[in-house]
């Protein structure tokens, strides 16, 4: 969609739905507000030096793909969790706790603050040597209609950000952290896998009909998984798969 926008000079240009106008509109930094009823809760919007977790979806990576099964690439293959994102961080000594979005003040009272201690992640992540990102799903009761149907709560990491070199731990490097830290991580169904050789893939339909079943997390009558997320051990790429079972049925 075409839209004519109006500038300073008196004169206008035509602009397209989505289009970066910060230049037109001579924008040089912009902070976003934060919500009202959270006022008092949050210190302030997601750190900018952290990438908030969102893979690209396979189907707008076509091109890629073909390009990935020609590489002999192999692939780390997670249950995708549905539950809250939440992202606990060290930068410069300060231990810190995120929504998808925001940066949550220090509150006990919080679920994902009290995820956090009850994983140990301020005392552990505390004292390293570089700032840096554990990120990941918090599941369970309350969340998301608990569909994993959990007592409690808990914290499954799927990323681990290496914030002063400004990448991502590899699969490898991740699950050494983790079995270090002795921290839950996403359930791995692949760990070193290849698209056509390994996995019999060789076209989107098979990628996503490959992402639907059960998920790991509960019984063979449990709920469907939300899909599988591919990781690349050569290389920083990524992506997700959703599946369509799960969608049909509404994230059920």
């Amino acid at each position: 969609m075409k839209y004519v926008l109006a500038l300073s000079d008196g004169t206008e240009v035509e602009v397209v739905e989505g289009q970066d106008v910060s230049d037109l509109l001579n924008i040089k930094r912009w902070v976003a507000e934060i919500p009202a009823e959270l006022a008092g809760e949050v210190k302030g919007m997601f750190p900018s030096v952290i990438p908030k977790t969102d893979q690209e979806r396979i189907q707008n990576l076509s091109a890629e793909l073909e390009v990935w099964k020609t590489e002999n690439l192999s692939w780390e293959v997670t249950e995708k969790l549905d539950g809250s994102s939440m992202t606990v961080y060290v930068i410069d000594g300060d231990v810190g706790v995120c929504s998808r979005n925001l940066d949550l003040k220090h509150n006990i009272d919080n679920s994902l603050w009290r995820a956090a201690y009850k994983h140990e992640l301020p005392a552990k992540l505390a004292h390293s040597p570089i700032n840096i990102a554990v990120q990941g799903e918090l599941i369970g009761n309350g969340i998301q209609g608990n569909k994993y149907k959990m007592r409690d709560q808990a914290f499954y990491v799927y990323d681990v950000y290496n914030i002063d070199e400004g990448r991502y731990f590899t699969p490898a490097e991740r699950k050494e952290f983790v079995t270090e830290h002795k921290l839950n991580h996403c359930p791995v169904l692949a760990y070193s896998a290849e698209l056509v050789d390994t996995l019999g893939i060789t076209n989107m339909d098979q990628i996503l009909k490959f992402a639907e079943g059960k998920s790991v997390m509960g019984d063979i009558t449990g709920p469907e998984r939300e899909g599988l997320v591919f990781k690349c051990h050569e290389k920083q790429v990524s992506f997700k798969a959703i599946s369509n079972k799960f969608l049909l049925k509404g994230g059920d």
